[in-house]
């Protein structure tokens, strides 16, 4: 405890002493109405090795068993939460909601109805409830946004969908991508919902990370902060989690970015260098291959000129080639203290796969793209044929099947030397538009 110059210190102690001690005799009075307790501490574990989850389970809340293997989207692990056997919550969800429906619609009561007490209960009751028994409750409560927003009815749905959205477990997480896809919820009331999601999340389980961060923005965010001279404290907590990450390419980005910053050199990088270092122990020892995502940085310092340069080379592996959907390099020169960008490239496509397909296409440099195209074209022909038997239209209404259209290939370069910058846009018809005999001659030009 400090306050200007003084300094103290408060403890306390407390000593416990035997006096004496003698051996039982007789039999303990029995005790009437006794009641069996397993522990009088709650632990809650999903570890398989828990000594209690055996009992826990039994007195769980649903009378199931878990499921090896269980994904977070059905029930996991709510079967070992405190809430007592003789609790339906379907039933206990409809009628909390319902009585805050009812209490809105007279505000001048809510103080005194503890309304926001009732719907963080009810909060509460949704984070232990399954899939299955959210999509229940939804069924039964659901109302169209047609119906006046001020009744009743109306109400009591927006109070569930606002405790799902603020649940943060899997099952609530699938129960709003049902409702969204389904156009329950739509507009501005979807968009507060999915950006409340982040902030509400309980875990960063694996649901959550690829519904609204894919790997590619995550990787991207890295080599941000690692521009951003980030403090020990972020580098370690980054460091850790990658034992915990379910997604290679970031682990990769992460990993590769620390490493290579630990490995820097120069009184300009010093810092960055020591606040990596201490985070290099708390890697994972997973080794990653180069196709996934990676960070390189690397500096030189002249200290008699006053010269330095920092090097950084970043590209994101692909999920379709070999080849990273993503490259990015950057070259600084810092003179007397003075610091700018030199030098830098950036280059991205949505599929190398979908990107060589589309150049070696319109090369048709070897015997084998000709047939090939020659071949598919007669292939695509007869599907088209109405009076064909291997119509795609009529094989596809018979069993049913919806066709999903492909993602339009799109791409862009960005060049930035000195005082000039250039930025080139491109998709498939881009490409298409630019002569073969062009692409040829590039193809063929020696380095």
């Amino acid at each position: 405890m400090f306050y200007n110059e003084q300094k103290g210190m408060i403890f306390s102690r407390l000593n416990l002493t035997l006096v004496s001690w003698s051996s039982a005799s007789g039999s303990p009075p029995s005790v009437s109405d006794p009641r069996k307790e397993d522990d009088l501490t709650y632990s809650y574990e999903s570890s398989e090795n828990n000594v209690y989850s055996k009992e826990l389970i039994e007195d769980s809340l649903l009378g199931k068993s878990l499921e090896s293997g269980a994904s977070a989207s059905e029930e996991s692990s709510e079967s070992l939460r405190p809430i007592s056997s003789k609790i339906n919550p379907v039933e206990a969800v409809r009628k909390i909601a319902s009585e805050i429906g009812s209490e809105l619609q007279y505000p001048d009561g809510i103080p005194k109805e503890n309304t926001l007490a009732k719907f963080t209960i009810l909060t509460r009751l949704v984070q232990v409830m399954s899939a299955k028994q959210l999509k229940e409750a939804g069924r039964s409560l659901y109302t169209p946004s047609s119906k006046p927003s001020s009744s009743r009815a109306s109400n009591t749905w927006k109070a569930f969908r606002d405790a799902v959205g603020e649940a943060g477990t899997g099952p609530a997480l699938v129960t709003l991508k049902e409702w969204i896809m389904s156009k329950k919820i739509r507009g501005e009331d979807a968009a507060e919902l999915v950006s409340s999601l982040p902030r509400a999340a309980l875990t960063p389980t694996p649901e959550y990370l690829n519904e609204f961060f894919p790997h590619e923005v995550r990787c991207a965010a890295v080599f941000q902060i690692m521009k951003a001279q980030p403090p020990a404290n972020m580098l370690q907590r980054m460091a850790e989690l990658t034992n915990e990450d379910p997604h290679t390419q970031v682990n990769a980005a992460v990993k590769s970015a620390i490493e290579s910053a630990a490995n820097l050199q120069g009184t300009r990088t010093m810092r960055l260098s020591q606040n990596a270092k201490s985070a290099v122990h708390l890697l994972t020892p997973e080794q990653f291959g180069l196709q996934y995502t990676r960070s390189s940085v690397r500096s030189y310092e002249s200290e008699k000129m006053n010269l330095g340069f920092k090097q950084q080379v970043n590209y994101i592996g692909s999920n379709d080639h070999i080849i990273p959907s993503a490259l990015v390099y950057h070259l600084r020169h810092d003179l007397g203290g003075h610091s700018r960008r030199y030098m830098s490239f950036g280059a991205m496509t949505s599929s190398v796969d979908d990107l060589l397909d589309v150049l070696l296409k319109q090369i048709g440099e070897s015997e084998y793209s000709d047939q090939r195209r020659h071949q598919s074209k007669e292939e695509y022909q007869d599907s088209e044929n109405p009076d064909s038997s291997w119509n795609l239209n009529q094989i596809g209404s018979e069993l049913n099947i919806k066709t999903i259209m492909a993602e339009q290939l799109e791409g862009n370069i960005l060049f930035h030397l000195a005082a000039s910058e250039r930025f080139v846009a491109f998709d498939n018809h881009t490409i298409d538009a630019i002569p073969s005999n062009s692409l040829v001659t590039c193809m063929h030009r020696p380095i």
